[in-house]
């Protein structure tokens, strides 16, 4: 069976998150 529609992951059409970089800091 397929999993339930969650939140798990940001969705598609909201802005790409800052993610921190390898650095520890935000890209």
């Amino acid at each position: 069976p397929r999993h339930p529609r969650r939140a798990c992951r940001p969705a598609h059409h909201l802005p790409p998150v800052p993610r921190p970089g390898p650095g520890g800091r935000a890209a």
